[in-house]
């Protein structure tokens, strides 16, 4: 169980182990093909992959892929209530991020819910729903 990192524009995997449970990651570049069923994949802003397995899918709700498999869990990140996961509130040190419906994870289903979390330097919003995401899918987000 880990989370893959797909490349383009990503920094939630250095959000591990500060925010969020240490947790294997691996990046992989775009012309990879992943067949990880007990991992979470996210795909950064821009980059693309075959996903042939995975627990979950997770990407930016502005940009989704249409190659995910329909047998694999899409997990969208953006600041609208129609994505998965969201945020509800901003300041300059925190961030509120928002599950916005029930997700299947790793430990069973998660009901929605909101968790306050720092912001860390050098992750924009994306890196920070993105990580939560994988967290909850996961089953090692800290509530």
């Amino acid at each position: 169980m880990g989370i893959v990192m797909i490349s383009g524009e990503c920094g939630a995997g250095g959000l591990f182990g500060k925010i969020f449970p240490e947790v294997g990651t691996a990046t992989v570049g775009n012309d990879a093909v992943i067949r990880a069923a007990d991992c979470a994949v996210i795909i950064g802003k821009n980059g693309a992959a075959q996903v042939e397995s995975a627990l979950g899918v997770i990407v930016s709700g502005d940009d989704p892929p249409e190659n995910i498999p329909s047998d694999i869990q899409l997990i969208t990140c953006g600041s609208g209530a129609k994505n998965t996961v969201s945020f509800t509130s901003s300041t300059d040190t925190e961030l509120t991020l928002s599950l916005n419906r029930s997700m299947n994870t790793a430990a069973g289903i998660c009901d929605p819910m909101e968790l306050p979390v720092p912001k860390t330097a050098g992750c924009d919003e994306y890196d920070h729903m993105a990580a939560f995401a994988a967290a909850v899918l996961l089953g090692i987000v800290p509530i």
